[in-house]
């Protein structure tokens, strides 16, 4: 795997981060945030948008190799 990969797979990551904490957030039901919680949800949300990331750019790696 080359550094053009990985550095598309980690801004894919840190942009779905953006946009899974936000969502998050919203649907998180608690009106007294402390840095934990905080904490909590930012990981969480790096994680599944690193997964998401590391799926499609599988997924896409698989359908060129099937397409050439």
């Amino acid at each position: 795997m080359n550094l053009k990969r990985i550095g598309t797979i980690l801004l894919g990551a840190l942009v779905l981060t953006i946009i899974i904490f936000i969502i998050d957030i919203y649907f998180y039901n608690d009106n007294e945030y402390n840095k934990g919680n905080i904490k909590e949800i930012l990981l969480l949300s790096f994680l599944k948008g690193l997964a998401i990331s590391v799926i499609v750019n599988v997924v896409n790696y698989y359908r060129a190799r099937k397409d050439n």
